[in-house]
């Protein structure tokens, strides 16, 4: 009898074993992914900021109808630009798929399930858009007017097309209400995902790891 009960207690320390050796696999992976996300965001938000300047920088220049310079191409580059946020779920579905039960801290799968099932399909919905926003009637509308490199067809009669004044004006407004914002609040605000969560989700997983 003794000698089941040992038998029964080392299965089950083995299986615990198993379990914990798993758990930190697959969280060490999600770790990684949500840092590599973060550091994404980051840039991105960089990016944004950039892109911005760039087009006050050109709706200034057409207000006082500045002459051309070759300067000005990249900033009429940025005109449409998509801006977006690419988050990496693979890793959370492949530990749905053995199993959330995998994850022994309650208040570290509460925020990974938070954030993948919830947050991140509010998070796609804004950046798809933020993308149907910025690229609207912009896309055709380069096609007409601009070379590849972005330099207009015409310049002095681009300046004077209501419709690019109104694209332009409406870029100049994406970016600074819109855009700006939308990075601005995810990095702050979504739970799991912003620097300052995820700097509190991070010691549990690696809590996790040092087992």
């Amino acid at each position: 009898m003794i000698g089941i009960l040992l038998a029964l207690q080392v299965s089950e320390w083995n299986q615990a074993r198993n379990d914990r050796a798993e758990e930190t696999a697959e969280l060490s992976q999600i770790l990684v992914t949500l840092e590599n996300d973060l550091i994404g965001l980051e840039g991105e938000l960089t990016r944004s900021q950039e892109r911005s300047l760039k087009v006050e920088e050109l709706w200034d220049h057409v207000l006082v109808k500045g002459p051309y310079r070759t300067e000005l191409n990249e900033n009429f580059m940025q005109i449409g630009w998509v801006t977006g946020v690419e988050i990496n779920r693979a890793p959370f579905e492949n530990l749905k798929s053995r199993g959330l039960r995998l994850v022994s801290n309650d208040e570290l799968l509460l925020k990974l399930t938070s954030f993948y099932e919830n947050e991140y399909t509010f998070l796609m919905r804004r950046t798809s858009n933020v993308s149907e926003v910025s690229l609207g009637r912009v896309a055709s509308f380069r096609q007409k007017h601009f070379h590849w490199s972005g330099e207009p067809l015409n310049y002095v009669q681009l300046i004077e097309d209501s419709e690019f004044l109104y694209i332009l004006n409406q870029q100049t407004t994406l970016y600074k209400f819109v855009i700006q914002p939308w990075l601005n609040e995810t990095k702050r605000s979504l739970p799991g995902f912003s620097v300052q969560r995820m700097r509190l989700c991070q010691p549990m997983l690696r809590d996790r790891l040092s087992y």
